[in-house]
């Protein structure tokens, strides 16, 4: 049965977007994982004439291959943080009260 006072009250303290953590020392960016694989290019070229042709292609191709990915990462997780700042919102408490149907049987 419902009592007229009766409202909902939340489990737990909802948060607002602006109290979401968003660490920026966490966060890597584009730009940080440009830097990150500039250096492995500059450490691979170093050892280049150590080590044979084949095994520097590979190692190249894996390099490449880790920088898409990574930036496909970076990307995504750009897209999850802004769809969660958009989803994020909080109802109002006004959404949950529920009023008397007035209804009279004949």
């Amino acid at each position: 049965m419902i009592r007229k006072n009766e409202t909902l009250r939340p489990k737990e303290e909802l948060r607002t977007p602006s109290d979401l953590p968003v660490d920026s020392d966490t966060i890597i960016t584009t730009m940080h994982a440009e830097e990150i694989f500039r250096a492995r290019k500059a450490l691979l070229a170093s050892i280049r004439i150590d080590i044979r042709a084949p095994f520097y292609d590979v190692l190249q191709r894996k390099i490449e291959f880790e920088r898409s990915s990574l930036l496909t990462i970076v990307d995504d997780e750009k897209k999850i943080v802004e769809t969660k700042r958009k989803l994020d919102r909080v109802l109002k408490s006004e959404y949950f009260i529920q009023k008397r149907l007035d209804i009279t049987f004949c």
